[in-house]
């Protein structure tokens, strides 16, 4: 079942053709009449194009339902880690635990990891841009107070908390291409 093909004119057939031209033109063209396009996202063609070129140059593997379905699957288990990061250092070990036990075991988490979407990156991306942004935060987010975190590492810390708030606004910069959605979150988090 994972490998089998998707069939017919779908989102997932479309983002295969986007990623296989991308990959052999270096182009973002539609892959149904060949012309410049922006009706689907850049982000996750583009990742689809970097495991076509990555396969086809190690020998590792085609570009092939299965090597889109893996690279969903491990874009899914580095979101649960990443939210693991995020829910431990705002509520602490406990429930970092369980919320990332819960979106191991969600249905749909499950069901997009093995689907040719891109909902497993654009996950990933945005969930790893939080984890930057309230690691990079020298307070407690929820008490404003100087978090045990942020006050132990003050000392060690080599680069400080610049180079993660950046690696936060990028990541939500590519998660944003993946999905045109994610666009918003920004405005989510300032009224919060």
């Amino acid at each position: 079942m994972a490998n089998r093909p998707p069939k017919g004119l779908n989102d997932p057939n479309t983002y295969i053709g986007y990623g296989k031209l991308m990959a052999q033109t270096g182009e973002f063209i539609a892959p149904f009449g060949h012309h410049p396009t922006a009706y689907f996202p850049v982000g996750y063609p583009f990742t689809l194009s970097v495991i076509k070129r990555v396969g086809e140059s190690t020998g590792l593997w085609g570009y092939t339902p299965w090597s889109m379905k893996f690279a969903n699957v491990v874009f899914s288990v580095v979101t649960v880690a990443a939210l693991y990061i995020v829910a431990s250092r705002l509520f602490g070990r406990r429930v970092g635990v369980g919320a990332a036990a819960v979106l191991a075991l969600f249905p749909s988490q499950i069901y997009y990891s093995g689907t040719i979407l891109s909902e497993p990156l654009s996950t990933m991306l945005a969930t790893l841009a939080l984890a930057c942004l309230v690691l990079g935060a020298d307070t407690d987010l929820i008490t404003e107070t100087p978090s045990e975190q942020a006050v132990e590492s003050v000392s060690p810390r080599r680069w400080g908390r610049e180079p993660l708030l950046a690696a936060g606004g990028v990541l939500m910069g590519l998660a944003t291409m993946t999905r045109g959605l994610t666009v918003l979150f920004p405005a989510v988090v300032a009224l919060w």
